[in-house]
């Protein structure tokens, strides 16, 4: 099903044609994740607030974050159901499916799972030499690479980060998506990108389509603008992180009190302290504080780091040892 039929048509007439395939397919594993039909409850591993992902290769559950390994469950870890579901494709799945399909072909998955960093260059070599025929993998094979053979790029569930609570998703998307549809037609023969989307109608995929560049920028720059993300304003993060949960949402909550002193001419943008999405990372749960510096109110950045500074300054004043506090200035990452 993840695989559609005009997908594997144009697949099997460049396997026809002797030319090369690549299937980027940005999820490893087999099955995303196991859902229980009863509660709907998602097996999660118990240092991490992250879903197990489902290895056919070694028939374990694995959390993708800690390495932590788990034993495949026959029943629901919270309601007891005996009716679990996998959920989800990964790039493990993805090569089953297509040696099933064209069991002649040659078929080699790329993805931090299946290659070091020694065998990743020897396996580019066999590509480029034609000892392979498709090329299966994450984003490691989506840019950089220069394949003149390579007639066909396809895109596995194009949607996967794209309702991540990023503000940077839908770039991200767009720029995954154009770098590896250029891996496609680089020599004289005339390249195809097919893309597997459940959101066609979303902006990003018909700007990819017609390598409009000029307006994604616009139609995200307006996004940007409206909602106060940079480049119209810098942000920063304030993370607490502790095996204790209450100690590090109390310890989030007393800086986001004292910020909003600090700021009592309300020239920052401070947004109530909140879990991230992954809100539990080996085995320290994690609070966030968003805050955003409107470039119009500080041009120079002076008075954030101004507030930022003081804060470093309580918290080395009352720092626990049982508790860590991060500041990410001009973050990239809010998850």
């Amino acid at each position: 099903k993840f695989l559609s039929k005009e997908m594997i048509v144009e697949i099997g007439e460049r396997l026809d044609k002797k030319e090369n395939v690549i299937i980027l397919q940005n999820r490893r594993g087999y099955h995303a994740y196991l859902e229980c039909v009863k509660c709907g409850s998602v097996e999660k591993c118990p240092k991490c607030s992250i879903p197990f992902t489902y290895y056919a290769s070694i028939n374990l559950l694995r959390c993708n974050f800690c390495r932590e390994t788990k034993s495949v469950i026959t029943k629901c870890s919270e309601c007891g159901c005996g009716t679990i579901i996998p959920k989800g494709t990964g790039t493990e799945r993805v090569e089953e499916k297509l040696k099933d399909i064209f069991p002649k072909a040659k078929i080699q998955r790329v993805d931090t799972d299946s290659v070091t960093n020694k065998k990743y260059q020897q396996v580019l070599k066999d590509f480029y030499d034609g000892k392979i025929d498709i090329l299966v993998g994450t984003q490691m094979i989506s840019k950089g690479l220069d394949f003149p053979n390579v007639t066909l790029v396809g895109v596995i569930n194009a949607d996967i980060g794209l309702l991540n609570p990023d503000f940077r998703a839908t770039e991200k998307t767009f720029q995954i998506l154009t770098q590896v549809a250029g891996r496609s037609g680089r020599s004289d023969i005339k390249g195809e990108v097919l893309i597997q989307t459940s959101h066609s109608e979303f902006f990003v995929f018909e700007d990819v389509r017609n390598q409009n560049y000029k307006d994604f920028y616009e139609k995200e720059l307006r996004t940007r603008k409206d909602l106060s993300y940079p480049p119209f304003s810098r942000i920063a993060i304030i993370e607490t992180k502790s095996t204790n949960r209450k100690l590090s949402e109390s310890k989030i909550k007393e800086i986001y009190n004292l910020l909003v002193k600090i700021d009592n001419k309300k020239l920052l943008n401070l947004y109530p302290p909140a879990p991230p999405l992954f809100s539990k990372l080996k085995n320290f749960y994690r609070y966030h504080l968003l805050i955003k510096s409107p470039k119009s109110k500080d041009q120079s950045g002076n008075y954030l780091i101004k507030v930022l500074n003081a804060v470093e300054e309580y918290s080395s004043k009352f720092l626990s040892s049982k508790i860590r506090i991060t500041i990410d200035v001009d973050a990239i990452n809010l998850l």
